[in-house]
């Protein structure tokens, strides 16, 4: 071995090695979590969410849907004649009409891609505006939140013409059929730390149309929601159930219907930029 040959400066080239990567994961770590946005009560801004059906298996779901208009039928049927003392003796009558309610609800539902935008912006003279765009359309009606409250009314898009005059705010009466946390799943959104979570649950909404009426009240509804805690309002574009509200906010969603295969609604997060 020459003389004055060391070998112990490797060894510290190696702890420095080390250092500058240790040092390097910390600042990549520092810069994601100031990524991360801090816990946040609303007081302004807007939060926007985009509604998109999406047939993932038009086969799976034709069938499935076929069988579900049927079964809505037949319930509208035996209710209708129950409440007249009817009875219909021909069972063409019957085939023929559900053929009919099929073809007309599997062009409308079916067919048509609609794009729904949902927004609600926060604390315009001290209420949330929530409104709503069509296909890139703006609907004329707005609803108008007053948290402190806990009234809501609609007016037109212009703000001045009032449609409905001030009611008490109500939330969605629903039943959890399951509800599943699951914490170690998470994914950032918007800048917000979320988690998975899955419910099923059947909804007790009474609506006007008797497709919704039939559909919520006897097929659960499963969601799957990627939910922050770094939100805290009781008020979503989306979502109106406190069961849920209470505890986080969803920032994305994915509705499916039991029985009803090969067909989601996903509500993705277009824009946040609240204070």
């Amino acid at each position: 071995m020459k003389k004055g040959v060391n070998i112990l400066p490797e060894k510290n080239n190696e702890n420095t090695t080390m250092k500058n990567i240790a040092f390097l994961l910390l600042f990549i770590t520092s810069i994601a979590y100031s990524q991360t946005k801090k816990t946040i009560v609303p007081t302004s801004g807007a939060i926007v969410f985009a509604k998109i059906d999406i047939i993932i298996d038009t086969l799976k779901h034709d069938t499935s849907f076929k069988k579900f208009i049927s079964e809505m039928i037949d319930f509208q049927l035996e209710n209708e004649l129950l409440d007249r003392n009817l009875k219909i003796a021909d069972s063409s009558f019957i085939i023929q009409m559900k053929e009919d309610m099929y073809s007309i609800f599997k062009e409308e539902f079916l067919t048509e891609k609609a794009l729904i935008t949902f927004t609600n912006q926060f604390f315009v003279n001290n209420e949330i505006v929530h409104n709503k765009t069509y296909n890139n359309k703006i609907v004329d009606k707005q609803t108008i939140i007053n948290p402190k409250e806990e009234t809501f009314y609609v007016t037109e898009r212009d703000s001045i013409t009032i449609i409905s005059e001030k009611q008490p705010f109500f939330y969605n009466t629903i039943e959890i059929v399951s509800f599943q946390e699951y914490k170690q799943e998470t994914k950032v959104i918007m800048g917000y730390t979320c988690f998975k979570v899955i419910m099923e649950y059947k909804s007790f909404i009474e609506s006007e149309d008797d497709f919704d009426n039939f559909l919520l009240q006897n097929y659960i509804q499963k969601r799957e929601l990627w939910v922050t805690t770094q939100i805290k309002c009781n008020y979503h574009p989306v979502i109106n159930e406190k069961e849920i509200l209470s505890k986080y906010y969803p920032l994305e969603i994915i509705e499916s219907t039991e029985n009803i295969e090969g067909f989601i609604t996903k509500y993705l997060i277009e824009k946040i930029d609240i204070k």
